[in-house]
């Protein structure tokens, strides 16, 4: 029975019928719309859902509205007054602490109720008073900034640090008012909730699924599960996954079975009515466990599966692949020095603050229309197609504001259950999953065991490599022949090495499918190749950087799998970190007795660019442009960098500027916002598209102004004539004229780069294509470790990334703080735990992200061409951050206190064993 209650939100007073126990977050979001309060973890542990309760911050997802009656609750939608934004909102759009938007709100409340009762915080009390608001994207530093910002009442220039106001995020400020729109925050007419049943056992024959008592259950519109979909198998290289399970169930929390009902708790009432039947199987839950010849099939049917490539398929090996250049045993005869080690890195989930949420309707005119939280629209739409049996030509997909994604939100997962229900209801079904349900059934960062041995000669020369990798996929393949391809290549690093063989195995294992995540593969075998290069630096008693300047990669040299890199980067981006390390980090603050500091370098590199990308650029009649363009802005800053290209070429300003991305139907094709491609394939075709734009309006300019086009130029809104800029016509009157004339101003570009290619005989097997250009960078971490705990606190990163061009530096800036804070967290905490494969630390409280308390101060060091052309030049860097980072820390590790830990993460248990073996050997 439903009760009225008053409250007091944002300075009014509204009544609302809730139930005894119903929180504050559904009350605000479902009931008065304010979904600037966003929903994280319904736990109390991410601080998403913060309002301010008579001026004090409180999660609201913990607090009962029967709590609110007679408080002041202020949500961020109450924060701004008469269209202006509060002080601390501004801050953060000029201090670019915003990167995807989820956590920012309830970041902004509680930095306001800090400075309320405290006007002037130090950074240490700013990070004690907002550790409870986690933040995947940013790493907190800018953030920090923002908030000093307010708090001294200076402005962007006294402080050298704000984003002038010409280059600002173009979406910040709806993201700091409440106003950005994800898919959690959407509602349609006679919406229905979709809730999955999932497996509670890892490994199991269906015999059978009684879905009749939930059908019967007041309320419920639809219950589906594996027979209401085609009998279709997909996959990026093998295809042995379907939507719900088929027969058989591989993993803990695979969907069974769903439901569509007119509320969530309909739902589950009705989820709990199904009735599953199910023959136990005994599971393999590790490599090890999963190629012992007595080992369980996860997938009986493994060799009638279609695949992209032809494959050895042996067990539960689902993919092999090997790279051979040289002759492997020759290098190591010719090796002063060889060393040989074991390294094993765990599951991490990408933990974005946004469960994986999705909302399908059926149109009117029978098309599927899908918005989704998710970084490839057009992938999204193709999946849907196959696993549906629908023509792409009946689906639309439109991208919304991504709540993070790492990776995580690339391929279909949910969004055919969700299209399934809408079909069958013809209703709008909308599905979000809870923090729980996101890691049950997310695809996070493969574990891999990583044997790699290295020989050098004494002067430091590295003259060969090997490796075996093996790598756990979980119970279907999905991303594991990628990563494990990845791994392959990139474990040899930005470095000559005469003789390599790197061998890579994945297999099955019934646990989770594991998937992209933010440089896949590489900040695996890079803590391996990384610590081990360290191990030989030292050994041959050269610095560490000097070691691997030796070493790098130049233009012209030939890489492991044959191909000729056309251009270096790596010898700057080291140049430029010793630079900056002899400046941040010759003196660091002094510590406690018992602590001890240490410092520790590591670099890496990620391939980038290949597949297509295309951009429209159109001018209204007035002079506005309009950008559509595939790519879905995922928190990056890609729609801003893209925008500040064209109004570059066209000299218009940021504001003239409306970018439209990631619709299927409203704007062209692009392959996806993964693998730190965006800004330099993307940035091609939007270069071709307004250089199209450019040559019409610059002929409309020569018949205008009676003046060749090779002396007219663009800037300020206009067209002029280079020697006599008085003499000129606004690009709005030519915008105009024209359109009038024979139709609107309008230009398409389209690009994808080619790739050198792979010498076909020193790669056997590999599925990721030869990349066109690669990023360079290295790190420089200071730690202090406790001796008599083991716990270790990073003090400072210094991270020097060659990015080629520079277009949005705070976008860069940004990207190198969040890649660094997601590194230090797979170094230090972060392990999906599992227990016969059933992830046990399912929640923020158990799976430790890394707080405010927990990363530094970082110096991002942006490396850039001499004499750079946009965009050609452009190089991603939203992955190549991430990579150096866990064997920067180790390194750092072994240089305070002189012990290796090759196993990730290093915590404080895994240090103080170390540290009690050290002892012990004295």
């Amino acid at each position: 029975m439903k009760e009225p209650i008053e409250l007091k939100v944002n300075g009014e007073n509204v009544r609302v019928f809730v139930d005894g126990n119903q929180t504050l977050l559904e009350v605000l979001r479902e009931q008065l719309g304010l979904t600037g309060v966003k929903r994280g973890c319904d736990q109390g542990d991410c601080g998403a859902c913060t309002v301010l309760f008579d001026g004090q911050p409180v999660n609201s997802c913990l607090t009962l509205v029967s709590e609110a009656a007679g408080r002041e609750i202020t949500t961020i939608e109450g924060l701004s007054k008469d269209g202006r934004l509060h002080p601390l909102q501004q801050a953060f759009v000029d201090y670019n602490a915003v990167q995807c938007g989820f956590c920012t709100p309830g970041m902004i409340l509680t930095a306001a109720a800090l400075l309320n009762e405290n006007p002037n915080p130090t950074p240490g009390e700013i990070r004690q008073y907002l550790r409870g608001n986690l933040c995947r994207c940013t790493g907190y530093n800018q953030i920090v900034h923002a908030i000093q910002a307010v708090a001294t009442r200076s402005s962007r220039q006294e402080e050298g640090q704000g984003v002038p106001p010409e280059i600002r995020r173009l979406e910040a400020p709806e993201k700091t008012t409440g106003n950005a729109t994800f898919v959690g925050d959407m509602k349609r007419p006679n919406m229905l909730v979709g809730k999955i049943l999932r497996s509670q056992t890892p490994h199991a024959r269906i015999k059978r699924i009684k879905t009749d008592k939930a059908s019967s259950v007041p309320g419920v519109a639809a219950v589906i599960t594996a027979q209401d979909f085609p009998d279709v198998r997909w996959g990026l290289v093998l295809h042995d996954e379907t939507v719900m399970a088929r027969g058989k169930i591989r993993y803990f929390g695979e969907p069974v079975a769903a439901v569509a009902a007119v509320d969530v708790e309909t739902a589950q009432r009705a989820l709990d009515l199904i009735e599953i039947e199910v023959e136990e199987l005994p599971g393999v839950f590790t490599f090890e466990q999963s190629i012992d010849p007595q080992a369980p099939l996860v997938h009986e049917k493994f060799k009638e599966y279609t695949s992209r490539i032809p494959l050895k398929r042996e067990g539960n090996i689902c993919f092999q692949t090997r790279i051979k250049k040289g002759d492997i045993e020759k290098g190591f005869l010719e090796s002063d020095e060889v060393f040989e080690d074991t390294y094993t890195v765990p599951v991490v989930h990408q933990a974005p603050l946004e469960p994986r949420a999705t909302l399908a309707e059926v149109d009117p005119y029978g098309r599927l229309h899908l918005w989704c939280s998710t970084a490839r629209s057009f992938n999204i739409r193709s999946g849907l197609a196959e696993v549906l049996g629908l023509p792409m030509s009946s689906i639309r997909v439109t991208g919304l504001r991504i709540g993070g994604g790492f990776g995580g939100k690339g391929e279909i997962s949910i969004e055919p259950i969700a299209a399934m229900l809408a079909m069958k209801t013809k209703r709008p079904v909308k599905i979000e999953l809870t923090r729980k349900e996101d890691f049950l059934s997310a695809t996070p960062r493969h574990s891999m065991e990583i044997w790699i041995k290295t020989g050098a000669k004494r002067d430091g020369t590295l003259v060969a490599m090997q490796a075996k990798i093996k790598v756990d996929t979980g119970a279907y393949a999905y991303f594991g022949p990628n990563t494990t391809s990845n791994a392959v290549i990139l474990i040899t690093g930005p470095y000559r090495i005469p003789n390599v063989l790197t061998e890579g195995f994945c297999a099955y294992t019934n646990k989770i499918s594991c998937g992209p995540c933010r440089g896949p593969g590489a900040p695996q075998v890079h803590f391996a190749a990384e610590t081990q290069l360290d191990k030989i630096a030292r050994k041959l008693g050269m610095d560490p950087i000097e070691f691997r300047m030796k070493n790098a990669y130049k233009a012209n040299d030939l890489t492991a799998t044959g191909q000729v890199l056309i251009e270096g980067g790596y010898q700057e981006a080291l140049a430029q970190l010793k630079k900056y390390m002899e400046e941040h980090l010759t003196v660091l603050p002094e510590i406690d007795e018992g602590k001890t500091l240490g410092v520790g370098v590591a670099g890496g590199f990620w391939g980038m660019g290949g597949y297509g990308s295309s951009a429209t650029v159109r001018l209204n009649e007035d002079g506005t442009v309009i950008l559509s363009m595939g790519a879905v802005e995922i928190g990056a800053g890609s729609d801003t960098a893209m925008a500040l290209l064209v109004a570059e070429e066209l000299g218009v300003s940021l504001e003239r500027i409306r970018v439209i991305s990631g619709d299927t139907d409203a704007c062209p094709y692009d392959f996806g916002a993964i693998g730190s491609r965006t800004t330099q394939v993307m940035g091609v075709a939007v270069h071709q598209a307004v250089d199209g734009v450019k040559k019409q309006l610059l002929a409309f300019a020569e018949r205008h102004l009676k003046t060749p086009m090779e002396s007219l130029a663009f800037g300020g809104g206009k067209i002029y004539v280079s020697e006599r800029p008085d003499v000129s016509v606004p690009i709005a009157k030519a915008a105009h004229l024209l359109t009038l004339a024979r139709g609107p101003v309008v230009a398409t570009g389209s690009h994808a780069p080619s790739n050198p290619p792979f010498n076909p005989e020193w790669v056997e097997n590999n599925v990721v294509p030869s990349r066109p250009f690669y990023s360079y960078g290295a790190q420089a971490v200071a730690v202090q470790v406790d001796r008599v705990t083991g716990k270790v606190d990073v003090l400072k990163v210094v991270a020097s990334h060659h990015v080629g061009k520079a277009v949005f530096r705070p976008g860069i800036e940004g990207q190198i703080h969040g890649g660094v804070a997601m590194g230090l967290g797979y170094a230090l905490s972060e392990e999906v735990v599992f227990s016969d494969g059933r992830p046990v630390n399912d929640s923020f409280l158990d799976y430790r992200l890394p707080t405010m308390m927990d990363v530094p101060e970082i110096i991002p060091v942006i490396v850039e061409k001499e004499n750079p052309r946009s965009p050609e030049d452009i190089r991603g860097v939203g992955e190549p951050t991430t990579i150096p980072t866990a064997a920067a820390v180790a390194n750092a590790v072994y240089d305070a206190v002189g012990v290796r830990i090759n196993h990730l993460p290093l915590t404080p248990e895994k240090v103080y064993w170390a540290l009690k073996r050290l002892k012990m050997k004295e």
